[in-house]
């Protein structure tokens, strides 16, 4: 199935914590392991320092990182690997807990972390972490929601927008290539290049052109900007855009052979 880590649970967040071990252990089994160890164990420290942080009692975070470690959820879907990182969240209260008491770059920082790590291990942990960070600024909008507060918890949300937005954009191409007939997607990018055209970038319409496989428009646009690109010292974007043609195309433009020969 093409793009199948798309369309799946990345388990990034248990892959952040076996990273340091990557340079010395290439075995996938042992790495698999040492994952699933580290996942409940992180998972059980997590909890451990939120439910302190509220009580302000350990014995209270002793007993809620045992129970969120090894509850009845973590063992049943202990070959999951997605599914054991649950310690994300606990640090996403955690950073909003503090980020309400004592906003800041740091609290914010670790926010945004803990969501997008969370959201690129499991689907179901994106929806629940989204929830419960607007529940938890709906019980507190004075603090999360005017002044500084609200400054940070917006840069927090943005930080982790960015953080997720790789992976996003490349699933929404995936499924737009999956669903959509690619007469329709031409016909976008025609749109799209057609904009660009108008607003006199050429550079960024030739993008389009190409996507759309408008062969004829795609080597006039490149003909107009490849003076620029010559003149700017950009040779191997020229060469870039010329590869993209197909052979049979290349060699039956003028315009493309002309730029071939000076190339």
């Amino acid at each position: 199935f093409p793009h199948a880590a798309l369309h799946s649970d990345l388990s990034l967040g248990t892959a952040v914590l076996v990273l340091p071990l990557r340079p010395f252990v290439s075995d996938p089994v042992p790495l698999y392991n040492a994952g699933l160890l580290l996942a409940l164990a992180f998972g059980g420290w997590a909890f451990c320092r939120l439910v302190e942080e509220l009580t302000g009692r350990l014995s209270a975070g002793l007993l809620a990182g045992v129970l969120a470690a090894f509850g009845s959820h973590q063992l049943y879907h202990v070959y999951h690997l997605n599914l054991l990182s649950t310690g994300w969240l606990a640090l996403l209260l955690l950073a909003l807990h503090r980020l309400a008491e004592r906003p800041g770059p740091g609290w914010a920082l670790l926010a945004a972390l803990s969501f997008a790590l969370s959201a690129l291990s499991s689907g179901y942990y994106a929806v629940a972490g989204a929830l419960l960070a607007v529940a938890f600024a709906l019980a507190r909008p004075r603090r999360l929601l005017w002044g500084r507060g609200l400054a940070w918890s917006a840069a927090a949300a943005l930080l982790a927008a960015l953080l997720l937005w790789p992976y996003a954009r490349a699933f929404l191409q995936a499924e737009a290539r999956r669903v959509d007939p690619a007469p329709i997607r031409a016909g976008w990018q025609a749109r799209a290049a057609a904009y660009f055209e108008a607003a006199e970038r050429p550079d960024l319409a030739l993008q389009h052109r190409l996507a759309a496989e408008d062969w004829k428009a795609a080597a006039a646009l490149l003909a107009q900007v490849a003076p620029a690109l010559r003149f700017s010292g950009r040779h191997a974007a020229l060469a870039r855009g010329l590869a993209a043609f197909p052979a049979a195309i290349a060699d039956a433009e003028p315009a493309l052979l002309l730029l071939r020969g000076h190339a």
